[in-house]
Order: C-alpha cells, then sequence, then structure tokens
C-alpha cells in the first residue's frame, strides 16, 4: 500500500501486513485498521492510537497519520466509487466522511462491529481485483457494517448504547474520552450530550454504575471486598473503601450487614 494513497480510483485497497507506513502522510480517504494478533499504533501528527489485539478502527478521510504494529488488516475505502442509495447518502456521509467539529477523526468499532468488519476486511485482502464483482460487493457489505448499527440512531441513542456498555464492562478500564471514540463523537460533544442525557458527567455516571454495582454485591453475595473490587472496576480495596463511603456515606462492611 502506497504511504500517500491520494488517488485511489478503485472500490478499496486492502492489504494484510506488518507496517503499513512509517511517516504520518495525508489520506484521502477512510481507512479501516485491525488489529490482529498484536497491538497496532495509529500515529497522528498531534497524538498517538493503540488499538489492542482485536480491536478495530475506522480513521475518516483527509487524516494524516502512520499505522505501524505487528501485523494489521488494512481497508481504504473510496465511498465515491460505491453506489450507495441516495435515502443513505448523507448517512454514510455523516459517519465515514471527513472529520467536523461534531465528531472525531476516528472511531473505534464496538466488539460486535469489529468482529463482522473484520471478516469482511480478510475476504477483501484475498480479492486481486478491487473492480471484480466480488470486491465491489465486499466492500459496499464493509460500508454497511461499519453503519448499520450507526445511521439510524440520534446521539441520544448512541449515548445509551454507552450507558449500557458501562453497565456490562465495569470490570474493565472505562474513559470518557474512549467511550466518546467508541462512538465516533469529539470529547466536547460526547461530554455535553451524556450530561444532558443522565444529568451527570460520563466520569459520575461509571462511579454511580460502578458503586451500585458493588452495593448490589456485598448484599446479595459473599464475596470479598476485594473480589467486589475488582469486579467493579476499582484499582484496589483501598479505592473501593474510599468511592464507596464517598457516595454512600457509609462503609462497605455496613451494607453487608
Amino acid at each position: 500500500m502506497k504511504d500517500n494513497i491520494n488517488e485511489l480510483g478503485q472500490p478499496f485497497v486492502a492489504v494484510s501486513c506488518k507496517k503499513i507506513s512509517e511517516e504520518p502522510s495525508l489520506r484521502l480517504y477512510g481507512m479501516l485498521v485491525c488489529a490482529k494478533k498484536e497491538k497496532v499504533q495509529i500515529a497522528f501528527e498531534d497524538e498517538t492510537v493503540t488499538a489492542e489485539a482485536g480491536e478495530t478502527y475506522y480513521i475518516r478521510p483527509m487524516s494524516c497519520y502512520s499505522v505501524t504494529g505487528g501485523g494489521a488488516l488494512a481497508v481504504s475505502l473510496d465511498l465515491h466509487t460505491l453506489e450507495i442509495p441516495a435515502a443513505y447518502i448523507n448517512k454514510v456521509y455523516s459517519i465515514l466522511g471527513e472529520k467536523s467539529s461534531a465528531v472525531e477523526r476516528y472511531f473505534m468499532l464496538t466488539e460486535s462491529e469489529a468482529q463482522k468488519a473484520a471478516e469482511i476486511a480478510e475476504k477483501l485482502c484475498g480479492v486481486t481485483e478491487a473492480y471484480s464483482y466480488e470486491g465491489y460487493l465486499l466492500a459496499q457489505q464493509l460500508v454497511t457494517a461499519l453503519t448499520e448499527k450507526r445511521t439510524s440512531e440520534k446521539n441520544s441513542s448512541y449515548i445509551d448504547r454507552i450507558s449500557a456498555y458501562i453497565d456490562t464492562h465495569t470490570a474493565y478500564q472505562l474513559e470518557a474520552v474512549m467511550l466518546a471514540r467508541m462512538c465516533g463523537m469529539s470529547y466536547p460533544n460526547f461530554a455535553k450530550r451524556f450530561s444532558e442525557r443522565y444529568g451527570r458527567s460520563c466520569k459520575e455516571h461509571i462511579t454511580h454504575v460502578r458503586v451500585s454495582k458493588a452495593q448490589r454485591l456485598l448484599k446479595n453475595t459473599a464475596l470479598d471486598i476485594s473480589d467486589i473490587a475488582a469486579e467493579c472496576g476499582f484499582f484496589d480495596s483501598s479505592h473501593f473503601i474510599r468511592t464507596y463511603k464517598k457516595k454512600l456515606g457509609k462503609t462497605p462492611n455496613r451494607d453487608r450487614k
């Protein structure tokens, strides 16, 4: 794959390689980057994003970056060469098109989206002719996979999806900036929408969900404090006890009695 893909002129270019480009380069087309078994570095001029193994990112057109790492699937898409139905053009371009003040220049796919997109990307890597019927259909399928769960949703629905993600991933590291990227929104816009939706910041909401889950576990299980702290995403038992007392005005042991 060329470092500077400014004249794609075909529906897609798909590669599976260890090194896509070492130096940041302006790309006029959107790119899907799937980290396979090892992490991949996506380096912009002002920040570096690490895609862990199994994670997939979409980078919008007109972005300047390099991609390096221990193996990745990469697919560049030229939306102009795909026959997108007129009724969906605006929606597709709002999701996969150029960065604006309301959206980040990239977003991370959810686990289910990433799995589906990676499967299609693998097939695209095996297609030698971009203009073949098979390749053309696969490229269209990839656009659908990237947009089907996003096109019909308003900002509030994006936020609801993130809230559901928080509920089921309390044991994981959760940061508002990362969650904003997952729904393809800039952090300021995401923070504003989240606060409007739930009446508190995303960080406060994460703490609320973790403490609420911890309280349920204290009352309904015999798990040790340390196990509950880990299950709910606290750094350690001390952090858990301190946060619990601050939010509820009592120690965890009082809810166990």
